[in-house]
Protein backbone atom coordinates (compact mmCIF):
# COMPACT_ATOMS: atom_id res chain seq x y z
CA UNK A 1 0.00 0.00 0.00
CA UNK A 2 1.50 3.31 -1.18
CA UNK A 3 1.30 6.44 1.30
CA UNK A 4 -1.21 8.56 1.05
CA UNK A 5 -1.91 11.75 3.29
CA UNK A 6 -5.09 11.44 5.62
CA UNK A 7 -7.74 13.71 5.91
CA UNK A 8 -10.80 13.98 8.25
CA UNK A 9 -14.08 14.75 7.10
CA UNK A 10 -16.54 17.03 7.94
CA UNK A 11 -17.95 16.04 11.65
CA UNK A 12 -21.46 15.67 12.16
CA UNK A 13 -22.70 14.88 15.43
CA UNK A 14 -25.41 11.91 16.30
CA UNK A 15 -28.03 10.12 17.94
CA UNK A 16 -27.41 6.93 19.20
CA UNK A 17 -30.00 5.75 16.63
CA UNK A 18 -28.43 6.68 13.94
CA UNK A 19 -30.26 10.09 13.43
CA UNK A 20 -28.30 13.92 13.27
CA UNK A 21 -28.51 16.43 15.63
CA UNK A 22 -28.44 16.27 19.53
CA UNK A 23 -29.72 19.33 20.63
CA UNK A 24 -28.12 20.57 23.90
CA UNK A 25 -31.30 21.35 26.25
CA UNK A 26 -31.29 24.38 28.22
CA UNK A 27 -33.12 22.99 31.43
CA UNK A 28 -30.99 19.72 31.52
CA UNK A 29 -28.48 21.19 34.46
CA UNK A 30 -32.15 21.99 36.60
CA UNK A 31 -33.58 18.15 35.72
CA UNK A 32 -30.50 16.27 36.35
CA UNK A 33 -28.22 15.70 39.21
CA UNK A 34 -24.74 16.65 38.55
CA UNK A 35 -21.58 15.51 39.37
CA UNK A 36 -17.51 16.00 39.13
CA UNK A 37 -17.23 18.04 36.18
CA UNK A 38 -15.01 15.28 33.09
CA UNK A 39 -12.59 16.51 31.63
CA UNK A 40 -10.64 14.06 29.99
CA UNK A 41 -11.70 10.37 28.77
CA UNK A 42 -8.66 7.33 28.69
CA UNK A 43 -10.21 4.42 26.83
CA UNK A 44 -8.22 1.22 27.15
CA UNK A 45 -8.16 -2.23 25.51
CA UNK A 46 -6.76 -4.07 22.80
CA UNK A 47 -7.32 -4.67 19.57
CA UNK A 48 -9.71 -1.80 17.63
CA UNK A 49 -12.24 -1.40 19.77
CA UNK A 50 -10.29 1.17 21.89
CA UNK A 51 -9.79 3.15 18.66
CA UNK A 52 -13.30 3.12 17.80
CA UNK A 53 -14.89 4.22 21.13
CA UNK A 54 -11.97 7.11 21.25
CA UNK A 55 -13.65 8.08 17.70
CA UNK A 56 -16.61 8.14 18.79
CA UNK A 57 -16.00 10.30 21.78
CA UNK A 58 -13.95 12.49 19.90
CA UNK A 59 -16.00 13.50 17.36
CA UNK A 60 -19.25 13.75 19.51
CA UNK A 61 -17.17 15.83 22.19
CA UNK A 62 -14.61 17.68 20.06
CA UNK A 63 -13.65 19.90 22.92
CA UNK A 64 -12.81 16.83 25.52
CA UNK A 65 -9.44 15.51 25.58
CA UNK A 66 -9.43 11.91 24.42
CA UNK A 67 -6.45 9.11 24.79
CA UNK A 68 -6.11 5.62 24.09
CA UNK A 69 -4.12 2.71 26.15
CA UNK A 70 -3.62 0.00 24.12
CA UNK A 71 -2.96 -3.43 25.89
CA UNK A 72 -1.53 -6.48 24.27
CA UNK A 73 -3.61 -8.16 22.46
CA UNK A 74 -5.53 -8.43 19.20
CA UNK A 75 -9.28 -8.35 17.76
CA UNK A 76 -9.93 -11.93 16.67
CA UNK A 77 -7.93 -12.41 13.45
CA UNK A 78 -11.43 -13.99 11.79
CA UNK A 79 -13.03 -10.73 11.89
CA UNK A 80 -16.68 -9.63 12.13
CA UNK A 81 -19.64 -8.20 10.91
CA UNK A 82 -19.95 -4.44 10.76
CA UNK A 83 -23.63 -3.15 9.99
CA UNK A 84 -25.04 -0.71 7.96
CA UNK A 85 -25.39 1.47 11.51
CA UNK A 86 -22.14 1.06 12.01
CA UNK A 87 -20.83 2.01 8.16
CA UNK A 88 -22.95 5.31 8.71
CA UNK A 89 -21.08 6.64 11.56
CA UNK A 90 -17.84 5.65 9.97
CA UNK A 91 -18.28 7.74 6.97
CA UNK A 92 -21.31 10.42 8.41
CA UNK A 93 -20.83 10.87 12.18
CA UNK A 94 -17.02 10.00 12.17
CA UNK A 95 -15.69 11.84 9.43
CA UNK A 96 -13.98 9.46 7.98
CA UNK A 97 -13.89 9.31 4.18
CA UNK A 98 -15.58 6.53 1.95
CA UNK A 99 -11.86 6.40 -0.20
CA UNK A 100 -9.93 6.00 3.12
CA UNK A 101 -12.37 3.75 4.52
CA UNK A 102 -11.55 1.46 1.40
CA UNK A 103 -7.79 2.32 1.18
CA UNK A 104 -6.91 1.88 3.98
CA UNK A 105 -9.22 -0.42 6.20
CA UNK A 106 -9.87 -2.43 3.10
CA UNK A 107 -13.43 -3.66 4.29
CA UNK A 108 -15.03 -6.38 1.66
CA UNK A 109 -19.27 -5.62 1.80
CA UNK A 110 -21.46 -7.54 3.95
CA UNK A 111 -25.34 -7.62 3.27
CA UNK A 112 -26.70 -9.49 6.27
CA UNK A 113 -26.79 -13.13 6.97
CA UNK A 114 -27.28 -16.35 5.46
CA UNK A 115 -28.92 -18.96 8.74
CA UNK A 116 -28.53 -22.69 7.06
CA UNK A 117 -30.71 -23.31 10.52
CA UNK A 118 -34.41 -23.93 11.91
CA UNK A 119 -37.30 -25.84 10.50
CA UNK A 120 -37.21 -24.69 7.23
CA UNK A 121 -33.27 -25.37 6.74
CA UNK A 122 -32.29 -22.22 5.74
CA UNK A 123 -33.26 -18.67 5.61
CA UNK A 124 -32.01 -15.10 4.68
CA UNK A 125 -31.26 -12.10 7.31
CA UNK A 126 -30.78 -8.96 5.27
CA UNK A 127 -29.97 -6.05 7.25
CA UNK A 128 -32.93 -4.16 5.02
CA UNK A 129 -35.36 -7.16 6.04
CA UNK A 130 -39.02 -5.99 6.19
CA UNK A 131 -41.73 -8.59 6.70
CA UNK A 132 -44.33 -5.83 7.07
CA UNK A 133 -43.69 -4.52 3.69
CA UNK A 134 -47.22 -4.07 1.87
CA UNK A 135 -47.39 -5.51 -1.82
CA UNK A 136 -48.82 -3.61 -4.38
CA UNK A 137 -52.74 -4.80 -5.46
CA UNK A 138 -52.86 -7.34 -1.89
CA UNK A 139 -54.13 -5.87 1.26
CA UNK A 140 -51.88 -8.94 3.00
CA UNK A 141 -48.29 -8.31 4.40
CA UNK A 142 -45.48 -9.99 3.20
CA UNK A 143 -45.08 -12.02 6.19
CA UNK A 144 -48.33 -13.80 6.21
CA UNK A 145 -47.51 -14.38 2.13
CA UNK A 146 -44.20 -15.63 2.48
CA UNK A 147 -45.06 -18.07 5.33
CA UNK A 148 -47.06 -19.52 2.88
CA UNK A 149 -44.60 -19.78 0.64
CA UNK A 150 -40.62 -21.24 0.13
CA UNK A 151 -39.83 -17.96 -1.44
CA UNK A 152 -39.40 -15.29 0.25
CA UNK A 153 -37.40 -12.31 -0.11
CA UNK A 154 -38.48 -9.22 1.95
CA UNK A 155 -36.20 -7.06 0.34
CA UNK A 156 -33.62 -6.19 -2.13
CA UNK A 157 -30.82 -6.97 0.13
CA UNK A 158 -32.47 -10.61 0.45
CA UNK A 159 -32.59 -10.77 -3.30
CA UNK A 160 -28.86 -9.91 -3.55
CA UNK A 161 -27.99 -12.14 -1.29
CA UNK A 162 -29.92 -15.16 -2.62
CA UNK A 163 -28.03 -14.20 -5.82
CA UNK A 164 -24.54 -13.73 -4.30
CA UNK A 165 -24.10 -9.93 -5.60
CA UNK A 166 -24.52 -6.52 -3.54
CA UNK A 167 -25.35 -3.60 -4.82
CA UNK A 168 -24.10 -1.60 -8.37
CA UNK A 169 -21.49 0.79 -7.44
CA UNK A 170 -22.53 4.22 -7.69
CA UNK A 171 -25.74 2.84 -6.09
CA UNK A 172 -26.67 4.67 -2.36
CA UNK A 173 -26.41 1.45 -0.08
CA UNK A 174 -27.01 3.16 3.09
CA UNK A 175 -29.53 0.99 5.35
CA UNK A 176 -29.17 -2.13 3.15
CA UNK A 177 -24.72 -2.47 3.15
CA UNK A 178 -22.92 -3.14 5.65
CA UNK A 179 -19.27 -4.63 6.08
CA UNK A 180 -17.22 -7.34 7.10
CA UNK A 181 -13.71 -6.35 8.64
CA UNK A 182 -10.31 -7.64 9.03
CA UNK A 183 -8.09 -6.25 12.45
CA UNK A 184 -5.07 -5.46 10.88
CA UNK A 185 -6.47 -2.70 8.26
CA UNK A 186 -9.13 -2.11 10.37
CA UNK A 187 -7.17 -1.33 13.34
CA UNK A 188 -4.77 1.24 10.99
CA UNK A 189 -8.15 3.11 9.69
CA UNK A 190 -8.86 3.91 12.77
CA UNK A 191 -5.73 4.77 14.56
CA UNK A 192 -5.45 6.96 11.29
CA UNK A 193 -8.49 8.67 11.95
CA UNK A 194 -8.08 9.16 15.75
CA UNK A 195 -4.99 10.74 14.62
CA UNK A 196 -6.77 12.93 12.81
CA UNK A 197 -8.78 14.41 15.48
CA UNK A 198 -6.55 14.53 18.25
CA UNK A 199 -6.85 11.46 19.94
CA UNK A 200 -3.70 10.84 22.54
CA UNK A 201 -2.26 7.73 23.08
CA UNK A 202 -1.94 7.26 26.64
CA UNK A 203 0.59 5.78 28.89
CA UNK A 204 0.34 3.93 31.72
CA UNK A 205 -0.43 5.42 35.03
CA UNK A 206 -3.16 7.12 37.23
CA UNK A 207 -6.00 9.09 35.37
CA UNK A 208 -5.74 12.58 36.08
CA UNK A 209 -8.07 14.91 38.03
CA UNK A 210 -11.68 15.01 36.19
CA UNK A 211 -10.95 11.97 34.13
CA UNK A 212 -13.15 9.52 32.67
CA UNK A 213 -11.08 5.84 32.49
CA UNK A 214 -13.23 3.29 29.80
CA UNK A 215 -12.40 -0.20 29.38
CA UNK A 216 -12.98 -2.28 26.64
CA UNK A 217 -11.57 -5.55 26.81
CA UNK A 218 -13.69 -8.77 28.70
CA UNK A 219 -13.27 -7.93 32.42
CA UNK A 220 -11.73 -10.26 34.58
CA UNK A 221 -13.80 -9.58 37.80
CA UNK A 222 -17.33 -10.00 37.48
CA UNK A 223 -18.26 -9.53 40.90
CA UNK A 224 -21.36 -7.35 39.75
CA UNK A 225 -22.30 -9.74 36.76
CA UNK A 226 -25.48 -10.40 36.13
CA UNK A 227 -25.97 -14.18 34.80
CA UNK A 228 -28.52 -15.68 32.65
CA UNK A 229 -31.70 -17.06 34.92
CA UNK A 230 -32.16 -19.86 32.47
CA UNK A 231 -29.08 -21.47 32.46
CA UNK A 232 -27.94 -20.40 29.22
CA UNK A 233 -25.36 -22.77 27.77
CA UNK A 234 -21.54 -20.82 28.20
CA UNK A 235 -20.02 -21.29 24.34
CA UNK A 236 -16.51 -21.56 23.70
CA UNK A 237 -15.25 -20.89 19.97
CA UNK A 238 -12.57 -21.71 17.90
CA UNK A 239 -11.30 -19.87 15.06
CA UNK A 240 -8.88 -19.98 12.32
CA UNK A 241 -8.33 -17.86 8.65
CA UNK A 242 -7.03 -19.94 5.41
CA UNK A 243 -5.90 -18.18 2.23
CA UNK A 244 -8.69 -17.45 -0.11
CA UNK A 245 -8.60 -19.44 -3.02
CA UNK A 246 -10.42 -19.65 -6.29
CA UNK A 247 -13.74 -19.50 -4.40
CA UNK A 248 -16.88 -16.38 -5.21
CA UNK A 249 -16.53 -13.73 -2.20
CA UNK A 250 -19.61 -13.92 -0.15
CA UNK A 251 -21.52 -10.24 0.23
CA UNK A 252 -22.76 -12.14 3.82
CA UNK A 253 -21.76 -13.87 6.74
CA UNK A 254 -23.04 -17.88 6.33
CA UNK A 255 -23.80 -18.63 10.20
CA UNK A 256 -25.07 -22.78 9.93
CA UNK A 257 -25.86 -25.14 12.43
CA UNK A 258 -23.82 -28.50 13.46
CA UNK A 259 -24.76 -31.66 15.52
CA UNK A 260 -22.91 -30.88 18.22
CA UNK A 261 -22.42 -26.67 17.71
CA UNK A 262 -22.86 -23.98 15.38
CA UNK A 263 -19.99 -22.17 12.49
CA UNK A 264 -20.13 -19.19 10.89
CA UNK A 265 -17.78 -17.83 8.14
CA UNK A 266 -16.43 -14.45 7.13
CA UNK A 267 -15.11 -13.86 3.47
CA UNK A 268 -12.08 -11.14 2.77
CA UNK A 269 -10.71 -10.04 -0.14
CA UNK A 270 -7.90 -12.31 0.58
CA UNK A 271 -8.30 -14.83 3.20
CA UNK A 272 -11.71 -16.43 4.93
CA UNK A 273 -12.45 -16.57 8.28
CA UNK A 274 -13.76 -19.77 9.67
CA UNK A 275 -15.74 -20.05 13.47
CA UNK A 276 -17.17 -23.06 15.27
CA UNK A 277 -18.58 -22.37 18.52
CA UNK A 278 -19.83 -25.71 20.76
CA UNK A 279 -20.57 -26.26 24.14
CA UNK A 280 -17.70 -27.87 26.34
CA UNK A 281 -19.85 -30.68 28.23
CA UNK A 282 -20.93 -31.42 25.05
CA UNK A 283 -17.42 -31.29 22.91
CA UNK A 284 -13.70 -31.65 23.46
CA UNK A 285 -11.55 -28.84 22.34
CA UNK A 286 -9.96 -31.34 20.72
CA UNK A 287 -12.54 -32.00 18.75
CA UNK A 288 -13.84 -28.80 17.89
CA UNK A 289 -10.27 -28.13 16.58
CA UNK A 290 -10.15 -31.07 14.34
CA UNK A 291 -13.58 -30.03 13.10
CA UNK A 292 -12.24 -26.92 11.78
CA UNK A 293 -8.78 -28.30 10.88
CA UNK A 294 -10.91 -30.50 8.22
CA UNK A 295 -12.80 -26.94 7.13
CA UNK A 296 -9.64 -24.67 7.13
CA UNK A 297 -7.27 -27.01 5.60
CA UNK A 298 -3.55 -25.44 6.22
CA UNK A 299 -4.71 -22.56 8.10
CA UNK A 300 -2.82 -19.01 8.05
CA UNK A 301 -1.78 -18.73 11.49
CA UNK A 302 -2.76 -20.10 14.72
CA UNK A 303 -6.10 -20.81 15.86
CA UNK A 304 -7.89 -18.94 18.72
CA UNK A 305 -10.14 -20.58 21.49
CA UNK A 306 -12.68 -18.08 23.28
CA UNK A 307 -14.40 -18.74 26.48
CA UNK A 308 -17.92 -16.73 25.89
CA UNK A 309 -19.17 -15.60 29.24
CA UNK A 310 -22.53 -15.35 29.24
CA UNK A 311 -24.47 -12.63 30.94
CA UNK A 312 -23.40 -8.67 31.11
CA UNK A 313 -22.45 -6.32 34.52
CA UNK A 314 -24.55 -4.89 36.67
CA UNK A 315 -23.34 -1.58 36.76
CA UNK A 316 -21.11 -0.46 33.67
CA UNK A 317 -20.63 3.35 34.77
CA UNK A 318 -18.70 3.67 38.41
CA UNK A 319 -17.93 6.98 38.86
CA UNK A 320 -14.73 7.80 37.10
CA UNK A 321 -14.55 4.41 35.42
CA UNK A 322 -16.92 2.64 32.54
CA UNK A 323 -17.16 -0.96 31.13
CA UNK A 324 -18.48 -1.09 27.73
CA UNK A 325 -17.79 -3.67 24.20
CA UNK A 326 -16.66 -7.00 25.79
CA UNK A 327 -16.07 -5.41 29.14
CA UNK A 328 -19.55 -5.52 29.55
CA UNK A 329 -20.77 -8.49 28.25
CA UNK A 330 -20.54 -10.86 25.68
CA UNK A 331 -21.87 -10.66 22.07
CA UNK A 332 -22.03 -13.44 19.67
CA UNK A 333 -21.35 -13.51 16.03
CA UNK A 334 -24.62 -14.43 15.05
CA UNK A 335 -26.41 -10.69 15.94
CA UNK A 336 -22.98 -8.94 14.07
CA UNK A 337 -24.33 -6.16 16.63
CA UNK A 338 -20.91 -6.23 18.57
CA UNK A 339 -19.37 -2.58 17.45
CA UNK A 340 -22.89 -1.18 16.87
CA UNK A 341 -23.27 -1.85 20.30
CA UNK A 342 -20.14 -0.50 21.71
CA UNK A 343 -20.48 2.84 19.09
CA UNK A 344 -24.53 3.05 20.83
CA UNK A 345 -22.52 2.82 24.11
CA UNK A 346 -20.55 5.77 24.00
CA UNK A 347 -23.07 7.90 22.09
CA UNK A 348 -25.42 7.35 24.97
CA UNK A 349 -22.58 8.45 27.29
CA UNK A 350 -21.88 11.76 25.33
CA UNK A 351 -25.34 12.13 25.65
CA UNK A 352 -25.44 12.18 29.19
CA UNK A 353 -22.36 14.26 29.30
CA UNK A 354 -24.21 16.74 27.22
CA UNK A 355 -27.32 16.80 28.51
CA UNK A 356 -25.53 17.81 32.09
CA UNK A 357 -22.77 19.97 30.64
CA UNK A 358 -20.37 17.40 31.64
CA UNK A 359 -21.04 17.11 34.96
CA UNK A 360 -22.66 13.84 34.93
CA UNK A 361 -24.02 12.66 38.29
CA UNK A 362 -25.36 9.48 40.03
CA UNK A 363 -28.74 9.66 38.15
CA UNK A 364 -27.03 10.03 34.42
CA UNK A 365 -25.11 6.54 35.73
CA UNK A 366 -28.48 4.91 36.90
CA UNK A 367 -30.27 6.16 33.66
CA UNK A 368 -26.97 4.95 31.25
CA UNK A 369 -27.46 1.26 33.00
CA UNK A 370 -30.87 0.72 32.38
CA UNK A 371 -30.92 2.03 28.81
CA UNK A 372 -27.45 0.08 28.08
CA UNK A 373 -28.69 -3.03 29.89
CA UNK A 374 -32.47 -3.39 28.28
CA UNK A 375 -29.82 -3.08 24.86
CA UNK A 376 -28.13 -6.12 25.67
CA UNK A 377 -30.79 -8.07 27.32
CA UNK A 378 -32.60 -7.41 24.41
CA UNK A 379 -29.35 -8.91 21.61
CA UNK A 380 -28.92 -11.49 24.11
CA UNK A 381 -32.81 -12.87 24.10
CA UNK A 382 -32.29 -12.38 20.05
CA UNK A 383 -29.47 -14.38 20.27
CA UNK A 384 -31.49 -17.40 22.28
CA UNK A 385 -34.10 -16.91 19.96
CA UNK A 386 -31.85 -19.24 17.34
CA UNK A 387 -31.22 -21.90 19.80
CA UNK A 388 -34.46 -22.00 21.11
CA UNK A 389 -35.39 -23.89 17.51
CA UNK A 390 -31.89 -25.28 15.92
CA UNK A 391 -31.72 -27.74 12.75
CA UNK A 392 -31.31 -30.53 14.73
CA UNK A 393 -32.96 -30.72 17.76
CA UNK A 394 -32.53 -34.54 18.50
CA UNK A 395 -29.28 -34.11 19.07
CA UNK A 396 -28.01 -34.47 22.48
CA UNK A 397 -26.31 -31.03 22.21
CA UNK A 398 -28.88 -28.95 20.87
CA UNK A 399 -31.66 -31.19 23.13
CA UNK A 400 -29.77 -29.56 26.55
CA UNK A 401 -29.36 -25.97 24.64
CA UNK A 402 -32.86 -25.68 23.19
CA UNK A 403 -34.25 -26.98 26.69
CA UNK A 404 -32.39 -24.47 28.82
CA UNK A 405 -32.69 -21.27 26.55
CA UNK A 406 -35.15 -18.33 28.01
CA UNK A 407 -35.88 -15.24 26.11
CA UNK A 408 -36.12 -12.85 28.93
CA UNK A 409 -39.15 -10.33 28.60
CA UNK A 410 -39.21 -11.25 24.72
CA UNK A 411 -41.21 -14.44 25.82
CA UNK A 412 -44.52 -12.60 25.68
CA UNK A 413 -43.09 -11.22 22.03
CA UNK A 414 -42.45 -15.28 20.47
CA UNK A 415 -46.19 -15.81 22.68
CA UNK A 416 -47.87 -13.26 20.43
CA UNK A 417 -46.24 -13.97 17.74
CA UNK A 418 -47.30 -17.54 17.64
CA UNK A 419 -51.24 -16.07 18.38
CA UNK A 420 -51.32 -13.63 15.56
CA UNK A 421 -48.10 -14.28 13.21
CA UNK A 422 -46.37 -11.89 11.87
CA UNK A 423 -48.71 -8.25 11.96
CA UNK A 424 -47.30 -5.46 12.61
CA UNK A 425 -49.18 -5.19 15.60
CA UNK A 426 -46.66 -7.34 17.13
CA UNK A 427 -44.25 -3.97 17.43
CA UNK A 428 -46.40 -3.42 21.12
CA UNK A 429 -45.33 -6.31 22.47
CA UNK A 430 -41.70 -5.00 22.28
CA UNK A 431 -40.43 -4.56 26.17
CA UNK A 432 -38.75 -1.32 24.78
CA UNK A 433 -39.83 0.25 21.38
CA UNK A 434 -37.85 0.59 19.04
CA UNK A 435 -35.38 -1.42 20.89
CA UNK A 436 -31.63 -2.12 19.48
CA UNK A 437 -32.42 -5.26 17.64
CA UNK A 438 -35.71 -3.84 16.14
CA UNK A 439 -39.33 -5.50 15.34
CA UNK A 440 -38.74 -6.47 11.83
CA UNK A 441 -35.72 -8.24 12.71
CA UNK A 442 -37.63 -10.52 15.27
CA UNK A 443 -40.31 -11.12 13.32
CA UNK A 444 -38.04 -11.96 9.89
CA UNK A 445 -35.72 -14.04 12.62
CA UNK A 446 -39.07 -16.17 13.70
CA UNK A 447 -40.50 -16.79 10.54
CA UNK A 448 -36.95 -17.48 8.80
CA UNK A 449 -36.89 -20.38 12.31
CA UNK A 450 -40.37 -21.84 11.08
CA UNK A 451 -41.94 -21.00 14.55
CA UNK A 452 -45.74 -22.04 13.85
CA UNK A 453 -48.30 -19.76 14.39
CA UNK A 454 -52.35 -19.76 14.22
CA UNK A 455 -53.39 -16.71 13.04
CA UNK A 456 -52.69 -17.50 9.28
CA UNK A 457 -56.09 -16.94 7.74
CA UNK A 458 -56.97 -17.46 3.82
CA UNK A 459 -54.45 -16.58 1.34
CA UNK A 460 -56.07 -16.85 -2.01
CA UNK A 461 -54.57 -17.34 -5.08
CA UNK A 462 -54.74 -13.92 -6.61
CA UNK A 463 -52.12 -12.71 -3.47
CA UNK A 464 -50.01 -15.56 -4.29
CA UNK A 465 -49.71 -14.42 -7.80
CA UNK A 466 -49.23 -11.11 -6.57
CA UNK A 467 -46.73 -11.83 -4.14
CA UNK A 468 -44.64 -14.45 -6.67
CA UNK A 469 -44.79 -10.85 -9.26
CA UNK A 470 -43.36 -8.99 -6.15
CA UNK A 471 -40.94 -11.55 -5.84
CA UNK A 472 -39.81 -11.51 -9.59
CA UNK A 473 -39.31 -7.92 -9.54
CA UNK A 474 -36.90 -7.97 -6.77
CA UNK A 475 -35.38 -10.53 -8.40
CA UNK A 476 -34.52 -8.45 -11.66
CA UNK A 477 -33.47 -5.16 -9.99
CA UNK A 478 -31.06 -8.20 -7.71
CA UNK A 479 -30.07 -9.39 -11.16
CA UNK A 480 -28.63 -6.28 -12.09
CA UNK A 481 -26.17 -5.89 -9.01
CA UNK A 482 -22.38 -6.60 -9.16
CA UNK A 483 -20.00 -9.52 -7.86
CA UNK A 484 -18.03 -8.01 -4.99
CA UNK A 485 -14.75 -8.53 -6.51
CA UNK A 486 -15.88 -5.97 -8.96
CA UNK A 487 -17.91 -3.47 -6.35
CA UNK A 488 -14.18 -3.72 -4.57
CA UNK A 489 -12.24 -2.90 -7.63
CA UNK A 490 -14.41 0.32 -7.90
CA UNK A 491 -14.31 1.51 -4.40
CA UNK A 492 -10.95 1.08 -4.10
CA UNK A 493 -10.33 3.03 -7.44
CA UNK A 494 -11.73 6.04 -6.33
CA UNK A 495 -9.80 9.61 -6.02
CA UNK A 496 -10.53 11.25 -2.65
Amino acid sequence: MGVRTWQAGPRRVGRCDGQPGIERNPKANMEMELGSEIRSVVVEGSGYDPYLAALAFKRMLPDLKVGVRCREGSSNPIGEVASPFLLRQLIGSFGIREVDLHTFGRPTWCLGFRFLWGARGEFIQSFDTAPFRKIPKSEIEAGFLSATDDQRSFSIGEALIRLKKVLPPGVSGDGITGLQVRPEPFTDLLQRACAAVGVETTPEGEIADGGLLVRTDAAADRDDWIEPKDGTVAWRSVTGLRRRSNERMLPFCTVQAHPSGWSWRMDHDDSMGIGFAYDPECVSDDDAREWLLERLGKPAGELRVTDWHGGRTSNPWKADSVHIGDAAGFVQPLSGMRLSLLVHEVQTMCRFMIETGMRPGEQSRRLYKDVIGRARDEIRDFEALHFRYPDDPDSECWKKVSSTTGLGEHEELLGVFESIGPSAKLVNALPTIPGVVGINSWVATFLGLGVPFRGRGEVSEADRAVWRTSLGELEANARRGADSERALVAARSRKG
